[in-house]
């Protein structure tokens, strides 16, 4: 196993994490269950470790991937762009949950503070997440990128011959 390997089982933990765990987080406030308020925040936190670690395999996956035919420097590039705003917003998102985690049973009035301060942060990071996934998933996958042109059956049917 490899770094791209590894950044590729990495790579979708923060972004489906961040999207479950803020649903998760949400539900509990809307609901007042302290339970699925408290699972919210440690999924967050989770998810934002998980950040950190894609990032580091990302960054050591992407001198092998330099040299794989079809992936560019340019492709990568914009993927490591697109995805530093995801990063440092998820690292910024499992600080607060650290911080609620450690304000639960001290400090309830800062702790209901910090849980809607982080359920704002995960809405956010969604939308961050989305933009990161998307520029990594076109490293390899040129039929989401931009300009693509769906091949007409006939172009198929002579490709296969």
């Amino acid at each position: 196993m490899n770094e791209i390997h590894l950044h590729l089982l990495t790579n979708h933990l923060p972004i489906i994490g961040v999207l479950i765990a803020t649903i998760i987080l949400i539900s509990g406030l809307l609901l007042k269950k302290k339970d699925i308020t408290s699972t919210g925040v440690f999924t967050l936190l989770f998810s934002g470790i998980s950040a950190y670690i894609a990032h580091v395999t990302g960054e050591k996956a992407e001198h092998i991937a330099e040299n794989i035919p079809g992936v560019t420097e340019a492709l990568i590039e914009h993927h490591e762009e697109s995805s530093q705003p995801f990063f440092i917003l998820m690292l910024i998102v499992a600080a607060v949950a650290l911080i609620c985690i450690f304000l639960k049973n001290r400090n309830q009035n800062l702790y209901k503070y910090g849980t809607y301060l982080l359920a704002i942060l995960g809405v956010a990071s969604i939308g961050f997440s989305y933009k990161a996934g998307k520029s990594g998933g076109e490293i390899r996958h040129e039929e989401i990128r931009e300009g693509y042109v769906v091949p007409s059956a006939n172009e198929i049917e002579s490709d296969s011959h």
